[in-house]
């Protein structure tokens, strides 16, 4: 997976355009803070900005967590030795947002030097501003970009054979499979990155040995800066005049030696050097793969307001995305922060420590607090042991427990992938899934899955209403045996659902039958709901995986029933988790249930009336066995 950043920060009088770019045209103009109205979010700001002889309004909401409160910088000097240094850089004054009245415009601004400094897409057209130094009126330069003729055009150094060759020698290399929490895929949720920057030496040295003028703003999931790095000395591996070969190299710095003084999701090398018209490259669907997660920019141009103009993803773009999305590193909210030694919590500022009633401005709990954050801390304090703190959602899902003593709840797990659910299918990283059930997700509960002819009509067309997926943009047609694994086919449906913008619902006559499906746009920023969910079945012990129909016995589930002795079922880590009436780890001795990963679980209640139940059943299961020993 690789994405595409704006950079931007103060720059010297005279900016240039980015390479491949000119300005077409500049004015001047006096951006106009509007009053907020009465209960405006105070995290944001609105402008009038006269753009080309018309008034717009442009919306802007700050950016939390782009700075992290301990922002480290790396330097080295001349010994070789590493410093770190935490320089104050204020993390108030970022903001993105749209202009009012176009939903498809970008705006990604800064505040932070005085004025506002950044970029605007509006009407197919880019636009630099910037503050004119000293000017008593609050005059800006809003320039205009356009695409130079016949420049050469920067480009991804990715290409389809590049591809292959990285999907080849990770798999060789690392030969494990990245956890991924399918459960969230079907749901949009934030998520979330921390990436480390590395500054090359001779970009450094091209900076003006300026080591405070970089900042980062992503154009999709929420991006923090773990850290900065710069080769303030000399460069610290070698620059071949290879791409391939010099991200090579980044990446075996980033694993023995960025990685060991750096917390990070992803790291990205600015090099001062041409590669031709190649503008960058990274490992395509690397993120979380530890050290793999790397990249490297060819960073040349004088400007600092953008390396490329890039406003969005295309199509292929956001399917390896959505690929890759929920893996875990992703899930991690940026706002839970990382203490430093000696901080029991971190309430931010001094006005909103005010605020906090468990934690201090001196990042200590407050006298009677015991924790000030985290799923298992209610009103400062821990929530007492078996409470609940994740609900089971599913019956292949497992709930987790709060154990008195932490403000965390224990780690997500369900149960072992492969178990038998129900309806002939088996588990699949927290879901038990069948077409049928996907039908009445999308179209109400009265709908069936269609006939096996439905699917093989519509997902043997190879286009955007059947498929089995896309393959180098292009919508792949489903062989015979992955026919039930493409887009999902319903039947009984008298009630039509209210959809995402974009969807289409899609009904197809077939002699007597009536097949109803959804198609999908793959540059849409949601899930696909359409698409047959992996883990539903295709046949007799088979699941559709990624499009194809694959024999269950590739998850390898091994828990049989002597594991558990009969009283309990595997999870994700194949440990028992126990049913009630016996404790883990083995489930051979009485307890309340749960696992070694769920915290415990509470004591059931056990009323006079349950007991004087269980005694009748007795003593009628006694007496007719006794009437059937009679005779």
């Amino acid at each position: 997976w690789h994405k595409k950043y704006c950079i931007y920060t103060k720059f010297p009088a005279g900016q240039n355009p980015p390479q491949g770019y000119r300005y077409a045209s500049y004015e001047m103009i006096v951006p106009r803070k509007l009053t907020p109205r009465y209960g405006q979010n105070p995290h944001t700001i609105t402008y009038l900005l006269q753009i080309e002889g018309k008034g717009h309004i442009v919306k802007l909401r700050k950016k939390k967590s782009f700075v992290p409160k301990h922002f480290p910088v790396f330097t080295y000097s001349r010994e070789g030795d590493l410093q770190m240094d935490y320089p104050f850089i204020r993390d108030d004054c970022f903001y993105r947002g749209l202009v009012k009245g176009h939903p498809a415009s970008r705006v990604t601004l800064s505040t932070c030097s005085g004025g506002l400094r950044g970029l605007l897409h509006l009407e197919n057209r880019t636009y630099e501003i910037e503050p004119v130094q000293a000017s008593a009126t609050s005059q800006h330069v809003l320039y205009r970009l356009e695409e130079m003729v016949g420049a050469v055009q920067m480009r991804c150094g990715l290409t389809e054979e590049e591809q292959r060759h990285q999907e080849a020698m990770i798999q060789s290399t690392n030969n494990v499979t990245v956890q991924i929490d399918a459960r969230g895929a079907w749901w949009t949720h934030t998520r979330y990155l921390e990436v480390a920057i590395v500054i090359e030496h001779e970009r450094y040295v091209r900076f003006d040995r300026n080591e405070s003028r970089i900042a980062l703003q992503p154009l999709a999931v929420e991006l923090s800066i773990a850290g900065l790095e710069i080769w303030s000395e000399k460069n610290l591996m070698k620059i071949e005049d290879s791409m391939e070969k010099t991200l090579l190299n980044f990446v075996t710095f980033v694993k023995k030696s960025l990685s060991k003084h750096m917390h990070l999701d992803a790291a990205h090398l600015f090099i001062y050097k041409s590669f031709g018209p190649r503008l960058g490259l990274a490992y395509l669907r690397s993120i979380c793969l530890a050290h793999w997660a790397s990249g490297i920019e060819s960073y040349m141009s004088p400007s600092l307001f953008a390396i490329i103009s890039t406003d969005k993803f295309s199509n292929c773009s956001y399917k390896d995305y959505f690929s890759v999305r929920n893996r875990k590193c992703l899930l991690v909210p940026l706002d839970l922060i990382e203490l430093e030694d000696k901080e029991e919590c971190d309430c931010g500022s001094t006005e909103q420590c005010k605020l906090d009633p468990c934690c201090q401005s001196n990042c200590m709990l407050s006298p009677e607090a015991t924790c000030a954050f985290g799923e298992c801390c209610v009103e400062c304090q821990y929530l007492p042991v078996h409470k609940v703190c994740r609900e089971q959602v599913s019956s292949c899902d497992l709930p987790e427990y709060c154990n008195g003593t932490s403000e965390w709840c224990p780690e997500d797990v369900y149960v072992q992938d492969g178990a038998p659910c129900s309806d002939g299918a088996y588990c699949y990283h927290g879901n038990c899934t069948t077409h049928t059930g996907q039908c009445r997700m999308i179209f109400w509960q009265q709908s069936n899955r269609a006939s096996k002819d439905c699917f093989s009509e519509m997902n043997a067309r190879g286009d955007r209403f059947g498929n089995c997926g896309l393959r180098h943009d292009t919508y792949k047609k489903c062989d015979t045996q992955n026919i039930l694994c493409g887009r999902i086919q319903c039947e009984n449906v008298d009630k039509l659902p209210s959809l995402e913008e974009h969807s289409t619902i899609i009904n197809t006559p077939l002699g007597n039958r009536h097949c109803w499906s959804t198609d999908y746009h793959a540059g849409m920023e949601i899930p696909d709901i359409g698409a047959v969910r992996d883990g539903t079945p295709c046949g007799t012990e088979m699941m559709c995986i990624n499009g194809e129909c694959k024999n269950v016995s590739l998850l390898k589930y091994d828990c049989n029933v002597t594991k558990c002795h009969n009283r309990g079922i595997c999870n994700t880590y194949k440990h028992c988790h126990c049913d009630y009436g016996w404790a883990p780890p083995d489930c051979l001795n009485q307890g309340n249930g749960g696992s070694i990963d769920s915290g415990p679980p509470p004591p059931r209640n056990t009323s006079k009336h349950s007991v004087n139940m269980t005694g009748i059943i007795a003593a009628i299961v006694f007496l007719v066995s006794t009437i059937f020993a009679v005779f």
